[in-house]
C-alpha cells in the first residue's frame, strides 16, 4: 500500500506490483488510494496481493485489507500460499508472481 500511494505517476513504467503486506483499515493511505482507483484499474496490467494462511501474522490485516480495496472498486488478483509471514511463503510468492509479468 506504501508504494501504491505514490507511484500512479509511473505505471507505464511499472505496470504490475506485487503487494506483500497490508496496512490496517483505517490507514490513512486508503482514503488517498480511493481517490485514485480509476487510475490504477486503467493504468494497472497486473495487481497482485499474496501472503501466508491463517496462520500468518498478517493476514487479518490483508483480509481487512482485500474487503476496502473490494468496497472501493479496486481490480487485483490474490494468492494465499499456506505457511506463516516467512521466507518459504515470499519465495513461493515471488516465484508466481514472475510467472505472470515474465510472460
Amino acid at each position: 500500500i506504501d508504494v501504491m500511494a505514490v507511484d500512479h505517476q509511473n505505471m507505464r513504467i511499472f505496470a504490475g506490483e506485487c503487494k506483500y503486506h497490508a496496512k490496517p483499515v483505517d490507514a490513512p493511505v486508503y482514503y488517498a488510494l480511493k481517490e485514485k482507483v480509476a487510475i490504477y484499474n486503467k493504468n494497472l496490467k497486473k495487481l497482485w496481493l499474496s501472503m501466508g494462511g491463517e496462520e500468518d501474522i498478517a493476514y487479518e490485516n490483508c483480509k481487512a485489507m482485500r474487503a476496502r480495496f473490494d468496497e472501493m472498486g479496486l481490480k487485483y488478483d490474490y494468492y494465499e500460499y499456506p505457511g506463516g509471514h516467512t521466507w518459504p511463503v515470499w519465495r513461493e510468492s515471488i516465484y508466481q508472481f514472475a510467472q505472470l509479468i515474465f510472460k
